[in-house]
């Protein structure tokens, strides 16, 4: 009997050629929905910034009065500009000589050179979703009650996108800390008062993203920090959160001043800065631009009763924020958003209870299902959105129509000279590659910060 030929695979392996059937399939997030919702109402100007007047307060000159009586003393209507520059935002990308070359090959990995593009413009979007809600110094919230006395550090829970501040941290060299301050969001003042030296500023040294908490030091010699809500001092801090406010990045050898300036300025601290795009919104004679439905999900008004881990969702206190921003403004949240992990603490609210207006299409044979469409869930006829990048454990009560994208120019790959690429430094050191970057423009600004409010300390 003859032997038998055959030929393995293995044997061919190295001469066949791979074969793709589809575009590349993706595994990453995109999402990019906040973005897109301001985005809807860009504005875009010539020059070097944008202002915007506002009307923040009325006129006193009114008054009853006698017949024949002393008319009230005149006044006038208090306007104040809103001062808005763009930020600059960059994805950059490089391609070597080699690389291009094989992409022209009929049987190369599709257009390696229009995929790097592409796949850039979604990291540079998804970058300004992020700043878009949490970018800024107030990139989040802290409802705790208690002391921090000099010398000592409490660890507390954060409500914002606590990954964000993780990766800010261990994208610093060696030993680093963000020194932050607490600002009151019912007066915008901030509660630990500024010490001598800048070193002696609070600070975070540690961050938890499985548990979402951070933690706050307050260095040897800093000023003692008091947060109890139970006090007479904080008393308006009942059924508020403290906004924490990033502004320095320390390092083992250097401080960087005022780090996130540079980042669009996000939904948090569009609510709850001090400063609004140059108006302090802190003094009297400017409480009109204070948002006043920044609030904790649990609210107790006793003495000492306060509460500082996240608690279960309340449809009352959702309906208390909506109501605060109806008071403050005449105005009505037109969206609700949520990361998408809160949605079955909502869902759970409208199950086996009479508490959900809950609508079901019962014109004909249903068909068994415990849950709900959730591209339809909503609160008092405003929908739910989500976005994967808004921080957990709260929820944000938006009037898009107030929020704006003041661009400098629409968003793109620099081409001003008709090309994208561009040769990448040569001579000593330079490599053979060719370069290019995608820019954005903008900041984002809230014409009308009272129309809008955040709801934290929900248990997720």
């Amino acid at each position: 009997m003859g032997a038998t030929a055959y030929v393995a695979n293995a044997t061919l392996e190295s001469v066949l050629k791979e074969f793709y059937v589809k575009a590349i399939a993706e595994q990453l997030n995109q999402e990019v929905l906040a973005l897109e919702m301001f985005e809807k109402a860009k504005l875009d100007w010539s020059g070097k910034r944008v202002v915007v007047p506002v009307h923040i307060s009325r006129n006193a000159g009114v008054g009853f009065t006698t017949e024949g009586g002393t008319l009230p003393t005149a006044g006038n209507q208090g306007f104040a500009d809103l001062g808005i520059t763009a930020k600059f935002l960059y994805g950059r990308f490089q391609i070597t000589g080699p690389a291009i070359a094989a992409a022209k090959g009929a049987y190369s990995f599709g257009n390696y050179i229009d995929l790097e593009l592409r796949k850039l413009v979604e990291d540079v979007r998804k970058s300004a979703n992020l700043a878009t809600l949490h970018g800024g110094g107030v990139k989040g919230y802290v409802t705790f009650s208690g002391q921090i006395a000099a010398g000592a550090n409490d660890t507390v829970d954060f409500y914002g996108n606590i990954q964000q501040i993780k990766d800010i941290l261990d994208a610093l060299p060696g030993t680093k800390t963000l020194r932050c301050n607490l600002i009151r969001t019912d007066t915008y003042a901030r509660i630990n008062a500024a010490p001598a030296s800048k070193n002696n500023e609070l600070q975070v040294s540690a961050v938890d993203v499985a548990a979402h908490t951070i933690t706050i030091g307050n260095p040897a010699a800093g000023n003692a920090v008091d947060t109890r809500r139970d006090q007479a001092a904080n008393a308006g801090l009942i059924g508020k959160p403290l906004a924490v406010e990033f502004y320095t990045v320390v390092t083992a050898t250097a401080a960087v001043e005022e780090e996130f300036k540079n980042e669009f300025t996000g939904v948090c601290q569009n609510l709850s800065s001090p400063a609004h795009f140059g108006v302090d919104r802190s003094a009297a004679a400017n409480s009109e631009l204070r948002a006043p439905g920044v609030l904790c999900i649990a609210n107790t008004a006793a003495a000492g009763g306060i509460y500082d881990a996240p608690q279960d969702l309340s449809l009352g206190r959702m309906q208390t924020l909506s109501d605060e921003i109806s008071a403050a403004s005449n105005m009505e949240a037109d969206v609700i958003l949520i990361n998408p992990l809160l949605r079955q603490h909502y869902t759970s609210l409208l199950v086996g209870t009479t508490a959900g207006n809950v609508r079901k299409d019962v014109s004909g044979p249903q068909a068994g299902d415990g849950g709900f469409k959730v591209s339809q869930l909503g609160f008092n006829g405003v929908p739910f959105k989500t976005s994967v990048d808004c921080g957990r454990g709260m929820m944000m009560f938006l009037h898009t129509k107030v929020w704006k994208c003041a661009q400098l120019e629409a968003p793109g790959f620099a081409d001003l000279d008709g090309n994208i690429l561009a040769r990448a430094g040569i001579g000593t050191g330079g490599v053979d590659a060719y370069e290019g970057y995608y820019r954005m423009y903008m900041d984002v600004y809230c014409e009308r910060p009272n129309a809008n409010g955040v709801l934290v300390g929900i248990k997720f």
